[in-house]
C-alpha cells in the first residue's frame, strides 16, 4: 500500500486498496514471486533467495555476513509483541514484577541481546554497548532516525476486510 501511495491506516482501508496492492503484486507471483512465511531463512542460507520481506530479529541472528537489509524508500511496517495482564487475573502482582523485570534496561539489552529484535525501551542502546558494542550499531535492532521517520503502524482490520485480504493473497500464494 505504501508503494502504491495509499495510507497504511486500516481504518481508512477499503477493498479497493486491497484490490490495487493485489493487482501490483500478481505479475510478479506470476513470475516466480513466492509467499512461504518463515521458511525463508533456510532459502537465505542456501543462497535461493536474492530479496524478501523479513522479520528484523530473523535476519539480525540468522543472516550471513553479504545479506543486507535496506529499507524501502516509501517506509516500513512495525510491529510489537506486548506484555498484558488479562482481567481478573490470579498473580496480578507478580505479573506486574515480571513486567518490571523485563522493561528494566539491563534486562531490557540482555533480551535484545538474545532475541536480536528492536526492543521499545529506554536506555536499551546504552546498556547493550556494554555487552556486545557490534550490536548497538546493528541498525536491524537500532533503526536509524529516517527510517524510524517513515515508520507505520499496523493495527487490526475489520474481520469483512481480513477475510478480503486472505482471500487476495491466496491467490497470490497460488492457493
Amino acid at each position: 500500500m505504501l508503494k502504491l501511495g495509499k495510507s497504511a491506516n486500516p481504518a481508512t482501508t477499503t477493498l479497493t486498496d486491497l484490490q490495487a496492492v493485489h493487482d501490483d503484486i500478481k505479475p510478479l507471483a506470476d513470475k516466480g514471486l513466492r509467499f512461504i512465511g518463515n521458511d525463508y531463512l533456510q532459502d537465505f542460507a542456501s543462497k535461493k533467495v536474492w530479496a524478501a520481506m523479513t522479520w528484523s530479529g530473523d535476519l539480525a541472528s540468522s543472516g550471513a555476513a553479504d545479506d543486507v537489509w535496506i529499507a524501502p524508500t516509501e517506509g516500513t511496517m512495525i510491529w510489537t509483541d506486548n506484555l498484558v495482564i488479562p482481567k481478573g487475573a490470579a498473580n496480578k502482582y507478580t505479573a506486574e514484577l515480571m513486567m518490571n523485570f523485563c522493561y528494566d534496561p539491563k534486562i531490557a539489552a540482555q533480551i535484545a541481546n538474545y532475541v536480536y529484535y528492536v526492543s521499545p525501551v529506554q536506555g536499551v542502546n546504552d546498556e547493550i554497548k556494554k555487552l556486545d558494542p557490534s550490536v548497538a550499531s546493528n541498525p536491524l535492532l537500532f533503526p536509524p532516525p529516517d527510517v524510524i521517520a517513515k515508520q507505520h503502524n499496523w493495527q487490526f482490520l475489520s474481520d469483512e476486510i481480513e477475510q478480503q485480504l486472505n482471500d487476495l493473497y491466496l491467490d497470490l500464494a497460488g492457493s
